[in-house]
């Protein structure tokens, strides 16, 4: 089973989250592009740990509420695969504590919230 993590979401969901904060100006862009480059590798190797024994691709959309400081506050599923298993296996990727990187210097707010899809799909390249 291989899986898809759609970057291009990713870095929307990141880009719309700082376009909302006037501190990161245009500069942010790029602070906020090298943050996703950091980011979506890790949450990658993480989602590939995960192993599903099912014949059908499988979706979800998972929620990550991160502090500046990169300390996962919270995690949830906003999209189930329909499956409440595999969704907690997913989900125990990404537990309260978990260090991903710090955000971006120019971001004020004490925390952001990431929300992307996961999609596993079988017999296709990644």
């Amino acid at each position: 089973m291989k899986l898809k993590l759609a970057a291009a979401c990713l870095l929307a969901t990141i880009a719309f989250q700082a376009k909302a904060q006037s501190g990161c100006g245009e500069g942010g862009r790029n602070a906020f592009r090298e943050y996703k480059d950091k980011l979506q590798p890790m949450i990658s190797a993480r989602v590939r740990s995960v192993r599903s024994n099912a014949s059908i691709e499988r979706i979800n959309i998972v929620s990550l509420s991160i502090r500046k400081d990169g300390d996962v506050m919270s995690s949830e599923i906003a999209k189930s695969s329909g499956s409440p298993q595999f969704d907690a296996k997913l989900l125990s990727m990404f537990p309260a504590g978990l260090q991903l990187p710090p955000l971006p210097a120019c971001y004020k707010p004490n925390f952001i919230s990431l929300m992307f899809p996961i999609r596993f799909r079988l017999g296709h390249p990644l």
